[in-house]
């Protein structure tokens, strides 16, 4: 009987905030009608601060303020029998803007040093 390979399912687009841990669990991505066993890698310019589980199929990491950018990966699953298969997705790096709170209504007098309460 004949190998059946590895399929795949789309991945969506990523997006890592800059400076929160991102993590994609890629583990359910891939079925094989064979039940083959099957390893899971991570190709495509993979960011250094991205770390990649083949035994879990977990992407995880922290990007700083200088990874931001757009990379595109490709997860591929690899059956014991040389089936492959291979899904790619893009992975953005945003800075997220802070986040302020109102400042409240500031009295200002003529002839007086303004110093507001911030």
């Amino acid at each position: 009987m004949a190998n059946v390979a590895p399929v795949g399912t789309n991945i969506a687009a990523q997006t890592a905030n800059v400076g929160s841990l991102f993590s994609l669990d890629v583990s359910g991505v891939f079925t094989d009608a064979d039940a083959d066993a099957m390893t899971l890698s991570l190709t495509g310019s993979v960011p250094a601060w991205l770390t990649f589980d083949a035994a879990t199929g977990v992407l995880s990491g922290t990007p700083s303020p200088g990874d931001q950018s757009v990379t595109p990966s490709t997860v591929r699953a690899a059956d014991s029998f040389g089936g492959i298969a291979s899904e790619s997705f893009e992975l953005t790096m945003a800075n997220v803007a802070p986040v302020g709170t109102d400042i409240a209504a500031q009295t200002a007098n003529v002839g007086s040093l303004f110093s507001p309460d911030v």
